[in-house]
């Protein structure tokens, strides 16, 4: 192996699971819409498509029908049957999560912990290229919410329904060619523009004014004053609230000790949360604590 060039490592699973004999992989679609700190969506919907042909270790070794289940590829096997009803979504050679979690649960397979493996492999993933990342946007002058992505994940199970990654796509395909693509990615795409917060142009200028006027009342006050004076106007609502318990009163005296930057990360945080529609947010979590060893040192947002 070479020591100093950069190079992929993979091998061969041979022992995937299968599906009335096929073997299958998912296409999950993963959005970050921040590198710091870090914070990653993944989509509750996708696909799961298909090899057309039936799997056995050591026959027609040669047949990518058999051995690949890329769309593309499968596609062009006479035998491919195409979907044709979005809510016929478990017939053909390409399904979605929905139909297959029903058909797992049936199985008496657990999905959950199906889905627990599979987040931890997207957010080490994800980790591994946190700080090169950053440091890139850093380097362009770029504000650090104005880079997102949507990356198109291939899992493989096995028999065991331990995941396996298979390649990262930059550029997922988002073309319609059936009822059930048009479905899913159609509402992906609605769904990614509200999470990264994508303003409606006949709502720009209303939103453009409502922002000169929060800048301007802010440079008038100072930013120090201005903070400061939020800080009161908060302290007072606590006071007057009685239905407010001392827990809660507590998260918000700790939230108001925070830096400014803090804040306003926090804030951006729970708003782009009540954004995310059928986005699931899997890091940062309750327990993402876990993943710190991974992170960097210069954890300056995170």
């Amino acid at each position: 192996m070479p020591r100093h060039e950069p190079c992929v490592i993979s091998r061969y699973i041979d022992n995937p699971l299968l599906l009335y004999g096929h073997k299958f992989d998912l296409r999950i679609y993963v959005v970050v819409t921040c590198y710091d700190p870090l914070r990653v969506y993944v989509y509750r919907e996708g696909l799961v498509r298909f090899a057309t042909e039936k799997y056995s270790v050591g026959k027609d070794e040669g047949s990518v029908y058999a051995h690949l289940t890329n769309y593309s590829i499968n596609k062009k096997n006479e035998n491919y049957v195409q979907n044709s009803d979005a809510q016929d979504d478990d017939s053909g050679f390409k399904w979605s999560f929905s139909a297959l979690q029903q058909h797992f649960k049936e199985e008496g397979i657990d999905v959950n912990l199906m889905w627990s493996k599979i987040y931890d492999i997207i957010i080490k993933s994800l980790l591994s290229i946190e700080e090169i990342t950053k440091n890139q946007i850093k380097s362009s002058s770029i504000g650090r919410n104005n880079c997102y992505e949507l990356f198109g994940y291939d899992i493989l199970l096995d028999n065991y329904m331990n995941p396996w990654l298979l390649e990262i796509n930059l550029s997922p395909s988002l073309a319609f060619e059936t009822p059930l693509d048009l479905k899913i990615k159609a509402n992906l795409i609605k769904d990614t523009f509200n999470l990264v917060g994508v303003v409606h142009p006949s709502k720009r200028n209303l939103f453009h004014q409502n922002n000169s006027l929060l800048i301007n009342k802010q440079k008038s006050r100072g930013q120090g004053e201005f903070h400061k004076q939020i800080q009161q106007e908060i302290y007072q609502k606590i006071k007057n609230i009685d239905e407010i318990n001392w827990i809660q009163k507590e998260y918000l005296n700790q939230f108001l000790q925070l830096s400014s930057k803090q804040r306003e990360i926090i804030i951006e945080t729970i708003l782009e949360n009540q954004r995310r529609g059928n986005f699931v947010r899997i890091y940062p979590t309750k327990n993402s604590d876990f993943y710190d060893c991974f992170l960097s040192h210069n954890k300056t947002n995170q």
